[in-house]
């Protein structure tokens, strides 16, 4: 945890640093909502985001809220670099009518659930095996890192569209009764896996 906040203090005085000098682009102030789904077992949560953008260059930050159990159940931050000569966010490209804008980016996602952990478990017993087993409530929770591609879609001035893929790998404390049945590799605390996410953005001073 220490280290994701390392990163992003890094990064913001970063961009603040670059838009000091007379030939950069100006920065832009945005906010984000998207849903998420990774393939780390905790099914799909809303991203609530601000971020801040630099020529290419664009730091996100926020909550995440999961929706089946109706609470604020971790944080992630996104780096994106986007590509293209036009890629840049600023009045001019706007006024050109640069809309679509591919980009690469880097995610990082702390999640934790509430979960009912059995008091006892056969060795070798699948989920469904034992559904009268007793069992205790506790959380699980992963740290997820992933790389990917995704697209951003100016739709007016100052409204965006943006979805993305990513590959990556969840570290966690998962008991054995609540391993994930998703696409991927998955092993006692570890696995790799996918994730999606598609939202709406506003920027603000285009």
């Amino acid at each position: 945890m220490r280290r994701l906040v390392y990163f992003f203090v890094a990064m913001t005085f970063s961009l603040h640093v670059s838009a000091q000098e007379p030939e950069g682009f100006g920065v832009f102030y945005g906010v984000d909502l998207s849903q998420v789904y990774t393939g780390s077992g905790h099914g799909s949560s809303f991203a609530m985001n601000t971020n801040i953008q630099k020529g290419r260059r664009s730091l996100e930050l926020g909550m995440l809220y999961q929706q089946d159990q109706s609470r604020v159940s971790g944080g992630d931050v996104e780096y994106k670099v986007f590509l293209g000569k036009n890629a840049f966010l600023d009045n001019q490209a706007s006024s050109q009518g640069v809309t679509l804008k591919p980009y690469v980016h880097y995610n990082c996602i702390y999640h934790n659930s509430k979960v009912n952990t059995p008091d006892y478990f056969p060795v070798g017993s699948k989920k469904s095996t034992y559904p009268e087993l007793p069992s205790s409530p506790g959380t699980i929770a992963t740290m997820e890192h992933y790389a990917g591609m995704g697209l951003q879609m100016m739709i007016s001035g100052n409204i965006c569209i943006d979805g993305s893929l990513g590959f990556g790998a969840y570290i966690g404390s998962l008991d054995k009764i609540n391993t994930p049945e998703t696409l991927g590799i998955h092993k006692e605390n570890y696995g790799f896996v996918m994730s999606f996410e598609f939202g709406l953005g506003y920027k603000f001073g285009i």
